[in-house]
Order: C-alpha cells, then structure tokens, then sequence
C-alpha cells in the first residue's frame, strides 16, 4: 500500500472515530447513566483510537508549546515595566533625554519611566508636552519592534493624560496611526495600532477627529496606498457612530 493510500485511510479512521466520540458525548443516556463506560466501548476501537488519541496529543502539545511561547514573552516584558517602574524614579528631563536618544535601549527605558510617570499622576509641563510630541512624532516610523510596541503603550497613556492639550497635534497623530496601519506589520503591532485609534476616538471630540480624517484623504500632499484608505474609511465609519 502506497504512503498516500496509508494516510488517507489513516485519516478517515480518524475522522470517524473523533465522530463517533461526539456522538457518544452528546446522547444524554449514555452521559446520564455510564459515561465511564462509554469511554470504555469507544476505547475498544483499537486502530481508530489509537489514531484518535494520538491526533489529540499532537494537537494538545502543539498548543501548549504556543500557549508556553505567549506566556513567556508576555511575562518578560511584564518585567521590564516592574524592574523599570521599581527603581528609583527618575527626573523628567532625564526621561525624555532617554526617549530621544539614537540608542534603542535608552528609548526603551525612557518610554518606560515616562509611562510610570503619567501613571503615578504627574503631569507634563507645556515644554516638556512639547518636547514629547515632537519626539513621538518622529517615534512613530521607529523601526525597532519592540521599541514601538512600548512607544504605542506610553502614547495610549500621554493621549489619556493630556488629550485636551494635544488639540494642535490631532491631525499628525492620526495621519501617522492610519499609515501605520495600511502597512505590513506584525499582528501583535496592528492590534496595539487599533487600540491607539480607540484611545484617541474616545479622547478627542469626534467632530475634530472627522475633520482630520477627511482634510488627510483629500490633501494632496499625502499619498497614502490603498490599504491606507481603506483604514481611514473605517477610522470615519466608526466615528459616525458616535458623533
């Protein structure tokens, strides 16, 4: 018998035996009266089982390993917020010194403590909000993962923090969220895109926020692609719901 003839009756043999376990589990009689043993009569399908249970174990490890992978990245960069957060709190021009720095572990840093920061209930002065924003600006076409990923979490927490000051930036920051959001990126950074853009539609009055989005698809100086539009369109079909 050749190997693909093998596979496929390998496969039916498991569909049908994953078909008849469903069978099994949802007639209640047989859950009401002997689960056990219907567990048992299935079991007495040697081959199918066998197949069975051997499809469940690989697709159990494999997400487990998955499940162990998320884990462990979530919980280290869990860490660097605790470890940063944790030590001595720093003076704000030194913050914003590291969040402009050309070395993308001293911007690491200084997005961190700028976060803890706005979260401990200091506010910005309007030369250092100035600062932030001309640093943020630059920022969004950072091209270090991981720093953008925390850029986007700290500007979640400026735009909570001083999103009535931030007026006169509106339009940059929806222009640079919408084209960052027509381009190839990876998954984890797209959702944290989205989450900006819900920031900021609940932040800002939703008739500014129209304004910016429709002066950035008829200006001509921007040339954004056909993703970028599309983002833009569901950016104000989104706004019209509420406003």
């Amino acid at each position: 018998m050749t190997r693909p003839v093998m596979a496929q009756k390998i496969l039916q043999q498991s569909r049908e035996a994953e078909s008849a376990l469903a069978d099994a589990l949802d007639h209640p009689d047989i859950i009401r009266n002997s689960p056990r043993k219907s567990f048992r009569n299935f079991e007495d399908h040697s081959d199918e089982s066998e197949t069975s249970s051997l499809c469940s174990e690989r697709s159990y490890d494999s997400y487990r390993r998955t499940s162990d992978t998320y884990s462990s990245w979530n919980g280290s960069q869990n860490r660097i917020y605790r470890d940063i957060c944790e030590s001595t709190p720093k003076d704000i021009g030194e913050i914003i010194s590291n969040c402009e720095s050309t070395h993308w572990n001293d911007r690491k840093d200084g997005l961190v403590n700028l976060q803890c920061y706005l979260q401990a209930g200091n506010l910005l002065s309007p030369l250092d909000l100035k600062r932030i924003t001309d640093i943020f600006t630059k920022m969004f076409m950072d091209s270090h993962t991981k720093v953008f990923s925390l850029f986007l979490d700290c500007f979640n927490e400026l735009i909570v923090t001083h999103h009535n000051e931030l007026h006169s930036w509106l339009y940059l920051l929806i222009t640079r969220l919408l084209n960052k959001q027509g381009a190839d990126l990876l998954g984890s950074v797209h959702t944290k895109i989205l989450k900006s853009l819900d920031v900021v539609k609940e932040s800002f009055p939703p008739h500014l926020q129209l304004n910016c989005a429709f002066r950035f698809l008829t200006d001509p100086t921007q040339t954004p692609n056909t993703k970028v539009k599309l983002a833009a369109l569901s950016f104000i079909s989104k706004l019209a719901t509420i406003t």
